[in-house]
């Protein structure tokens, strides 16, 4: 408030000369300084001098005073009307005293008609009941609640409110009357579970791709995969069933059920499947969604996850069909372009993987039966598919077969003038063959690359062993071409790789759209003229891009789940430099942060911690200064403990300033995420003109 207002009005009564040295009389009085503006607390103190004249001097002194009170409350009030946030006030436990613009509007009732009204003449019983309750906890405890519930707006349209209920204590310790905060966190959580369950979904199928890579039995994959597909959280329920003859199934493999799952094996494996399973073997789409709600009937898991649909995708590879894999899906969760794919993908790599299980048990037939007769051993040693060749001890080639000579590019009687050091293009072989032959171990399978008469190298799995024919110790290996394995494993990487890149798109995405938001948020700051408004947008943009500068240095990162808070501090320092343009004050910023990569559960609460107050600094620490320092530290100790600290040289917090009290919403904010996000303490130190220092401390293992 400016001294010329003050001045002017006691110039009214006596003259302005008179007026000017009377307010400057007070203001010595007062012990303050000659400035032209001054504080609201200041004003007080200089009338406080006003009114111990008397007469005249007290009553204008007294008349001001009033006037300057009742402003005050009506730009409060303007400012509570101007913000999103629903604001109300309660008298007692069912009683409405004021209420904001925005909680008016949610309820679809005047402001007026709201005011010193029941809330049982407002709502419903049973929504009365939830808030009576949670109201006379806050008057009972006269301690702060904070709560999401699902509330009906004026549409009658469910929405998720975040509520804050803080009592106001007078002096006798009792509740004078509870402040209500409510934020509609609807579509925010909505996005959040969106986010959470596409990584789940990402997850489990990156854990498929893993297992099918080492797992060579056919039963533990099939197991394995529907134990990584629930695992992850990815999907409530799975189930694998392996066909027979296209007609009937084999064997059923689910994992994730709750109630007895032997009754849908044995009536998938019956002749008579479940219609899930007939229809997903009629249709032309490989990939089918199952309406629990009818398209169950008669099934034995009809009772179990009623709410869910379920996914279901036909195995096939080459040609072949292999059986079915069903998941169960999520409730309320609808089936994009995104999971579909994300499914069809963990279909396909399983499938591969019977498809290639099925080759390696026909060449581990293959090799069974060249063991069993002579006979059989020559039909099969000229028939193979695969190279066999034997050797006698010094590695010279006794015999190959035909596909032997087809797969290096040599005749019979040329492969037979050389031994297998002449193609080993590694003596990988010939090391595991001399285990063999020293009895270090009984068979050797390994993998080499074998040398074909054109220079070329090709890749073959070798198996191999040495037994005796009339007295000559001789070796056998069998050596099948791996080329389309090693490109199938070679995909696998690659499906892996792009399912991190499709992770980092949805952090590049949910990025981009909060700065759509904060975008909007900065046209409507520059579109109004209120600079209360003005300023509650600003801060809200500012909350927004502190969230998508975390989105954006994850969508950087080559570890999708931490970041780095020291790169975020320096960049989130300069932002809000420039938002606040605070050209009359040199700002020297110290960044103390230690090198500790942070999860994004801790670095989303920590990012708006720190962004609150930088910006709570850079608007009220430096006022009138010339010049201020401002200092960020995170230290990591040995003990696990985080230590967050803000802190400045400026002007300090009001005396008496209590931060659970206070009606700042960015200090408010900083106190909610501190204590019920990071589960830590917030201590506050300050002192007129001696700066302000806010520190957190909480446990890394704490946050969830």
């Amino acid at each position: 408030m400016r001294k010329s207002e003050l001045v002017d009005t006691y110039a009214q009564s006596i003259g302005i000369g008179a007026a000017r040295e009377l307010i400057n009389k007070k203001i010595n009085a007062a012990a303050l300084e000659d400035t032209e503006s001054y504080t609201g607390e200041a004003i007080t103190r200089i009338c406080g001098e006003l009114e111990k004249e008397g007469g005249l001097v007290r009553i204008v002194a007294q008349t001001f005073r009033v006037q300057m009170e009742r402003r005050k409350s009506e730009e409060q009030r303007l400012l509570l009307d101007n913000i999103e946030t629903q604001i109300w006030y309660l008298t007692d436990v069912d009683t409405y005293g004021a209420v904001n613009r925005a909680r008016a509007e949610f309820l679809g009732i005047e402001k007026e008609d709201l005011e010193d009204k029941s809330i049982y003449d407002l709502i419903g019983r049973e929504e009365c009941d939830i808030c009576s309750a949670s109201n006379r906890k806050v008057f009972e405890r006269k301690k702060q609640v904070h709560m999401e519930v699902w509330a009906k707006n004026s549409q009658g349209e469910a929405r998720l409110l975040s509520i804050t209920k803080t009592p106001k204590l007078n002096s006798g310790g009792d509740v004078e009357y509870v402040i209500c905060a409510a934020e509609d966190i609807t579509e925010r959580r909505a996005a959040e579970e969106r986010i959470r369950h596409l990584n789940s979904m990402l997850k489990a199928i990156r854990n498929v791709n893993q297992l099918i890579v080492v797992e060579k039995d056919r039963n533990k994959l099939i197991k394995g995969a529907c134990d990584a597909l629930i695992e992850a959280h990815g999907y409530d329920a799975a189930w694998l069933t392996l066909s027979q003859d296209h007609e009937t199934f084999a064997a059923v493999t689910g994992a994730g059920f709750e109630e007895d799952f032997s009754h849908f094996c044995d009536c998938a494996v019956s002749g008579n499947p479940p219609s899930c399973i007939k229809n997903a073997l009629l249709w032309d789409d490989r990939f089918t969604i199952m309406d629990r709600s009818h398209g169950c009937e008669g099934c034995p898991l009809a009772g179990a996850y009623i709410s869910n649909d379920a996914a279901i995708t036909r195995l096939e590879h080459a040609g072949k069909f292999f059986g079915l894999i069903a998941v169960s899906l999520a409730p309320d969760f609808a089936v994009d372009e995104e999971a579909r794919g994300l499914l069809e993908e963990a279909a396909s790599d399983i499938s591969f993987a019977l498809h290639s299980m099925e080759l390696a048990e026909k060449h581990s037939s293959a090799v069974d039966a060249l063991k069993e007769s002579e006979e059989g051993y020559r039909a099969l040693f000229e028939t193979a598919k695969d190279a066999i060749f034997l050797t006698d001890e010094a590695g010279r080639f006794v015999n190959v077969n035909k596909a032997a000579c087809n797969s290096l590019g040599y005749s019979r009687e040329e492969l037979l003038e050389l031994s297998i050091s002449d193609i080993d293009a590694e003596p990988t072989g010939q090391e595991e063959f001399r285990k063999v032959r020293n009895g270090l171990t009984k068979e050797s399978t390994f993998e080499v690359n074998h040398r074909k008469k054109d220079g070329t190298l090709l890749p073959v799995e070798v198996t191999g062993n040495f037994f005796e024919i009339g007295g000559r110790r001789l070796s056998l290996a069998i050596a099948r071409d791996i080329t389309e394995r090693k490109q199938a494993e070679s995909q696998i990487r690659k499906s892996l790789r792009e399912k991190e890149v499709m992770l980092q798109e949805i952090h590049h995405r949910v990025k981009n759209n909060l700065q759509v938001v904060a975008s909007l948020l900065s046209m409507q700051a520059r579109a109004t003229s209120d600079q209360s408004a003005k300023d509650v947008l600003t801060e809200s943009m500012n909350r927004i891009n502190t969230m998508a500068l975390i989105h954006f240095q994850l969508y950087g990162n080559s570890d999708l789940s931490e970041i780095n808070m020291r790169a975020f501090v320096n960049t989130l320092l300069k932002q809000l430099l420039q938002c606040y343009m605070v050209r009359d004050t040199k700002i020297t910023p110290i960044v103390n942060v230690a090198d500790y990569p942070f999860p994004i559960s801790i670095a989303v609460p920590a990012g708006l911690i720190i962004n609150e107050l930088l910006a709570n600094v850079l608007k009220h620490a430096f006022v009138g200064r010339v010049k201020g320092a401002v200092e960020i530290s995170i230290v990591v100790p040995e003990n696990g403990k985080i230590s967050l600290t803000v802190s400045d040289d400026g002007v300090g917090l009001p005396d008496g300033f209590d931060i659970n009290a206070t009606k700042s919403f960015g200090l408010r904010l900083v106190r909610i995420l501190a204590e019920d996000q990071l589960h830590g303490t917030l201590s506050i130190s300050h002192g007129a003109c001696a700066g302000t220092a806010f520190k957190i401390e909480f446990g890394v293992n704490e946050v969830t």
